[in-house]
Formats: structure tokens, C-alpha cells, sequence
């Protein structure tokens, strides 16, 4: 119950004046542009009756807040509010701007005492510190109308000092970005701004110092001492990067997990100190579909280098599972699967399989046609039995030749010594004249073999993924396939997608799609192109999108 026109603006006084001991409310928040008005309304409210100290019962009355005068004037007391819950009036303006002298229960408790409450109003409208609040309270008024309050000064320093770090740490995280995605070293010998050797980091903060006046400032309060922080250290440097890597690697998960199917690619290589790496990469085919006019695209996404001290298969599949936990990622969304085969093959010569897949990228991707003949002509000797025999011969060679060579520059190394590794180097070739040649094609023979079993096992994986989803190859080429047969695919790929507890797709309803969707595109369009004509039907094909997604997730290679 209140009297007031503006009831909102009723409750926030209530507030205020039953909180007044709180630090957050000591003050009126200035800067909110609170427009005080009359609190006041000329009905009479149901409030409470009072019982006061001579036994009689009152209650608070409107006429209160006015003040008559001898010619029966009016004078609106536009600072008087009364409180329903306390039951009690408070001068406002004293209630907020009153200074410790100020001993007037208007200002501190309230005022209950109907019965003489017309005194005390008169008695404290006219005293000092009323005027002196009521001059305060208006001041202040003014001061909001114009938007000239300390408040607002100070609030415009605090944003303008908001915007200095903000505008720095963007620069920061540019610099930070650029030389991460080049690669580039951060540090020098000095950490240190405008010393030799600091490094690229600081060299191109002191760069950008030149032409960028947030940077200036920013290095000029570092040479003035103005500032202790200043987000330049190697730490900091650091913290950023793997902020920035961690937000990274969310966006791509959450991709992963937005497209739902993927693949997993999975490739072993040593580092430079011969520990072996496990590469994680996530294959999917991204939709976009909140940007109606894109179109589909394949995304391969690197996820993480993992050291693995053994690279059977059991021990990387324990990886996986383990990472892809830590990932949130569902295992099974999973659909494809592609691994390295190279480690399976001889150590010393795991790197030939590399060479010929880029030779092979090489010669068929490239444009220039020069490059495009020395590709295939590489391509035809590498791969020749003769190149690998003598690659092995080679290699057996050379690897003995090698460790003596290391060993004969040693700084410690004696004539005694050196005389017994020559003469052992002697003797290797000498046998292997003899023997090396028949070993060297064993070798040989072995590494072919290899070969061979590899690529018959993925002859026989694209096989089956050719017989599963080969009929989508080319759904505008379906105008010509009998409905009998196109059923029957249709049903062995709905068997071959479901599982006791799930399926992706339901067969009779892809069959019912492919009938409509095959009339409506060339003979001729890819499984991408058809998958973007998909993406603008606005999910009317879904049995035909969900197994063209999965066909287009699994990888031909790992490497």
C-alpha cells in the first residue's frame, strides 16, 4: 500500500530507506538517470491503524503531505514518503544526503506518532540540515537532467581505461596468433622491450609502437613505470596460447558434434628425438545450416599429438577411446576408420610410402605441367623393384659408414681406435660383397610383399564401401535403375547403417526419397553437389542426406 503515483518508483524509495546501513545503497545510483517525482497521490490508502502512547488508534493520513499555509494555500512536501511495511514516514532527501549531525527520526527510524506527527513535520522542515538536503537532493536532480554528475566523469575513466587493456590485449593476441600460425619463434635472449636480441614477440610490439597510438601508450606507461602489468612476459605469452588453442580445439568439437557422423584418421610418425607421435584427426562433412547459402563442405580437423611408447593396435585403440572421452565426443557417430600402415612395415624404410603418396598427390593435383611430368617420372622409378633394392643396399651402406664417421670425429678419440673402426667398416663391406646383395633382396622382397598386402586390403575396404554406397555415386544416373533393384539397395544399406540399438536411416523411406530426388538432378552430379541441392530442400530429403553425409565422411587414405 502506498500513495504514491508511480508505484515502481514507490518501491525503490522502500528499499532504499529499509537498507540504508548497506554500502551498496548509501547512495542513489546516479548514473541510472532516476527521474525523482512526486511520490505522492491524493487517494486516502487502506493503510494500518497504529496504536499510539495515550491508547488512542491512528493512521496515517494523505493531507500529510501538505503543508497549508495561513491563506489556505497548499505546499506540496514532495520530500515526505511514507513506508507501508515499516507503517512509518521518512524525509526522503534527509534519508539519503543527511550528514551524522542530522538526529531527526525522519532521517534515521521513521516517524510513527500520528498524533503529533503535523509538529514534527513543521519543526523539521524548518531545520538546517533539511534545507541543506533539500538543496542537496535538487542539486543532484540537476545534475542527472544534464548528465553532469562525478559519477559520470568517473565512469568515463573507468571505460576509457576498459578500453585501453581491451584494445591492447586484442593487438596482443594478433601478434600472438600471427607468429603461432607461422610457426615462429616468440622469445630472444632479452625479455626486455628495445634491447638487442628480445625477439619477435617484442620486436613487433616495438614495431607496431611506430604506427599504432594504443600500443604507444601502452609501451610509454612500461618505460614510465605508470604500470607493473602489461601482458608482455613469457608466461602470459604462453597462457594465451593455450587459450587460444583450447577455444580452438572446443569450436572444432563442437562441429564434430554438430555434424554427429565422422571419421577417424590415425597416423604414427617419430619426432626429432625418435619418439613416436599419434596424430588424431577428425573427419566430417560440414553442413552449415545456419548459413542457408553456403554449401556443404568435407573438414578434416587435427585434434592432438600423442606420445605412445607402443603403436599395436590394442594399445592405439585404447588411445582413442580414452581421447575421444576426453573430447565428449560419441564413439558412436563413428563411421569410418583410416590408420598407417607404414608402421607395420621395416623401420628403416617406413619413409618410402610417404614419398610415393606425395609424389602421387603431386601428379595429379598439380597444374603445372612440368611438375607434373618430373612427379610421374619420380613416381615410375621409386616405385620400381631396382630403386627399392638399391634404397636397401644403400641404406645398409651407408648407416655403418655413418657410425664410424660419427665416432672418428669425436674430440676423444685415439689413433687405436680409429685404426679398429676403419678396419671393422673393411671387413663389413668386404662381407657384404659377398652376402649383401642375397639379404638385400630378402629385404626387398619383404618390403614388396608388404606393399602388396596393404594395398590389397584397401583395395578390398574401398571395394565394400563401393558395393555399400556405390549406388549413390551418381543418383541422377538412378532414373535408368529398375525400382526392384534400387529396393534392394536400398535395404542392405539400411541393414548396414542399423545395429541392435539404433539405425541411421530407414530403407523403404530412402527408396520413397530417391524415387522423387532422382528426377530432380543432372545424370551427372557428384555426391557433394547433391548434397548442397539436399541442403536447400530444407530437410525433405532426410534418409537421402543422412547416407550421402556418412559416404562422404570416410577417408580414402590416412596419409
Amino acid at each position: 500500500m502506498n500513495f504514491g503515483k508511480d508505484n515502481t518508483t514507490q518501491n525503490r524509495i522502500d528499499k532504499k530507506i529499509e537498507n540504508k546501513n548497506s554500502d551498496e545503497d548509501k547512495l542513489l545510483k546516479i548514473n541510472d538517470n532516476i527521474e525523482i517525482n512526486n511520490l505522492k497521490g491524493d487517494e486516502v490508502c487502506d493503510n494500518k491503524t497504529t496504536i499510539q502512547s495515550d491508547g488512542s488508534q491512528r493512521k496515517f493520513s494523505p493531507k500529510y503531505f501538505y503543508r497549508v499555509l495561513a491563506n489556505n494555500e497548499k505546499v506540496d512536501r514532495i520530500w515526505l514518503v511514507y513506508s507501508p511495511i515499516k507503517d512509518c514516514v521518512f524525509c526522503f532527501c534527509c534519508k539519503m544526503f543527511s550528514n551524522e549531525k542530522c538526529h531527526s527520526d525522519l532521517a534515521t527510524v521513521g516517524i510513527s506518532d500520528w498524533r503529533h506527527l503535523s509538529d514534527k513535520l513543521i519543526s523539521h522542515e524548518r531545520s538546517q540540515y533539511h534545507i541543506q538536503s533539500v538543496k542537496s537532493w535538487f542539486e543532484l536532480k540537476i545534475r542527472i537532467e544534464m548528465n553532469e554528475t562525478i559519477d559520470k566523469r568517473h565512469q568515463e575513466l573507468i571505460e576509457k581505461e576498459h578500453n585501453h587493456w581491451k584494445n591492447v590485449l586484442i593487438r596482443i593476441l594478433s601478434i600472438i596468433q600471427f607468429l603461432a600460425t607461422n610457426n615462429d619463434s616468440f622469445r630472444g635472449s632479452s625479455d626486455v622491450l628495445y634491447t638487442k636480441n628480445n625477439g619477435k614477440f617484442l620486436g613487433l610490439i616495438e614495431m607496431s609502437a611506430k604506427f599504432d597510438p594504443v600500443i604507444l601508450e601502452h609501451v610509454n606507461r612500461i618505460k614510465n613505470k605508470e604500470t607493473h602489468v602489461h601482458y608482455l612476459g613469457y608466461e602470459i605469452q604462453d597462457e594465451l596460447i593455450k587459450m587460444m588453442a583450447a577455444e580452438v580445439k572446443q569450436r572444432i568439437i563442437d562441429s564434430i558434434k554438430t555434424a554427429k557422423y565422422f571419421s577417424i584418421i590415425m597416423n604414427t610418425t617419430p619426432d626429432i628425438s625418435h619418439n613416436e607421435q599419434l596424430t588424431i584427426l577428425i573427419r566430417i562433412i560440414n553442413m552449415d545450416n545456419k548459413n542457408t547459402t553456403s554449401a556443404p563442405v568435407i573438414n578434416e580437423y587435427f585434434l592432438d599429438f600423442i606420445n605412445v611408447k607402443s603403436t599395436t593396435g590394442l594399445n592405439l585403440s585404447e588411445i582413442l577411446i580414452s581421447q575421444l572421452k576426453i573430447y565428449n565426443i560419441d564413439l558412436k557417430d563413428c563411421r569410418g576408420q583410416a590408420y598407417d600402415n607404414g608402421s607395420n612395415m621395416i623401420e628403416q624404410y617406413k619413409g618410402l610410402p610417404f614419398i610415393i603418396n606425395a609424389l602421387e598427390e603431386v601428379s595429379d593435383d598439380i597444374n603445372d605441367l612440368i611438375a607434373r611430368s618430373e612427379a610421374l617420372s619420380l613416381l615410375k622409378e621409386v616405385s620400381s623393384y631396382e630403386f627399392i633394392l638399391s634404397m636397401i643396399i644403400w641404406y645398409d651402406i651407408l648407416i655403418e659408414t655413418n657410425i664410424v664417421s660419427k665416432s672418428l670425429q669425436s674430440h676423444n678419440m685415439d689413433m687405436c681406435v680409429s685404426t679398429k673402426l676403419v678396419f671393422g667398416l673393411l671387413e663389413y663391406l668386404k662381407n657384404y660383397r659377398e652376402k649383401g646383395y642375397e639379404l638385400a633382396k630378402n629385404k626387398s622382397n619383404e618390403l614388396a610383399n608388404l606393399a602388396i598386402k596393404s594395398l590389397d586390403k584397401r583395395f578390398k575396404q574401398l571395394e565394400s564401401y563401393s558395393n555399400n554406397f556405390g549406388f549413390l555415386y551418381r543418383i541422377g544416373k538412378l532414373k535408368a535403375m529398375q525400382d526392384d533393384e534400387l529396393m534392394k539397395y536400398c535395404k542392405d544399406l539400411h541393414m548396414i547403417l542399423s545395429d541392435e540399438c539404433s539405425k541411421d536411416i530407414d530403407g523403404q523411406d530412402l527408396f520413397a526419397e530417391l524415387l522423387i530426388f532422382r528426377t530432380l538432378v543432372d545424370e551427372e552430379i557428384t555426391p557433394l553437389q547433391a548434397l548442397s541441392e539436399l541442403k536447400n530442400t530444407n530437410g525433405s530429403f532426410p534418409n537421402i542426406t543422412i547416407p550421402l553425409r556418412i559416404m562422404l565422411t570416410i577417408p580414402v587414405t590416412s596419409a
